[in-house]
C-alpha cells in the first residue's frame, strides 16, 4: 500500500467516525483496531510511534501559533511608531 492510497483509507475511516468522541470510545476503537490486527503485544511500540506523531502535530501547531504570535507584535510595532510618529509630526 502506498501513502495516496493510505491517505484514502484513512479519509474514509475519518468519513465513518462519529463527529465527536471522548476518550473511552477512542480507547475502544484503537483497541479493536489492535485486536483486529493482532496487533495487541506491539501496543508499547505502537503507542511511542502515537505519541510521536502527536508530538509532531502539536510542535507544526505551536509553530504556526509562534509566527502568527510574532506577526502580531510586529503589527503591533509598527502601529505604535506610526502613532509616536504622528504625535512627534504634530508638535
Amino acid at each position: 500500500m502506498n501513502r495516496a492510497e493510505l491517505d484514502i483509507i484513512i479519509q474514509q475511516v475519518l468519513d465513518a467516525a462519529p463527529d465527536k468522541s471522548n476518550p473511552q470510545l477512542t480507547s475502544i476503537v484503537f483497541a479493536n483496531w489492535l485486536s483486529m490486527y493482532d496487533q495487541s503485544d506491539e501496543w508499547p511500540v505502537i503507542m511511542l510511534a502515537v505519541t510521536s506523531c502527536l508530538a509532531e502535530q502539536q510542535n507544526e501547531r505551536l509553530d504556526k501559533e509562534t509566527d502568527t504570535q510574532h506577526e502580531d507584535v510586529a503589527l503591533a510595532v509598527h502601529a505604535a511608531d506610526e502613532f509616536m510618529a504622528g504625535i512627534l509630526n504634530k508638535q
